[in-house]
């Protein structure tokens, strides 16, 4: 067998993965990657520990970087089957599934941590 005909084996093996434990598994992500953000600005500045934060929620499906009064969230909306990216309670674009992967509705390419850096732009405004 070749290379090809065994992913496509395996692929076939393998279990469904439902766009919910993707959801969880970017939310995840972008939690991780929030948090060391927020750890970083803590250690160049310890006075960031009072205005800067990040939460996520018990289930998996929210993660929120705060910044004083401003906040910048990544949900996931079972009923609507996506991930909306909000700030300050106006969605700002989402995130579907395909194929197991997280794409971008602001770009329509895989939705990756420079697309975090660009969320983070909302602050400045």
């Amino acid at each position: 067998m070749n290379k090809d005909s065994f992913i496509k084996l395996a692929a076939s093996k393998s279990p469904f993965i439902s766009n919910e434990n993707i959801a969880k598994k970017a939310i995840s992500n972008i939690h991780e990657y929030l948090s060391n953000i927020a750890e970083d600005a803590y250690k160049e500045n310890p006075n960031t520990r009072n205005s800067l934060s990040v939460a996520s929620t018990g289930n998996g499906f929210s993660t929120m970087l705060t910044l004083k009064e401003d906040y910048l969230s990544y949900s996931f909306n079972p009923e609507q089957n996506r991930i909306n990216i909000v700030f300050n309670g106006t969605i700002q674009y989402f995130l579907t599934f395909s194929n197991n992967k997280v794409i971008s509705s602001r770009t329509n390419k895989n939705f990756d941590f420079s697309s975090i850096d660009s969320d983070l732009d909302l602050f400045n405004n």
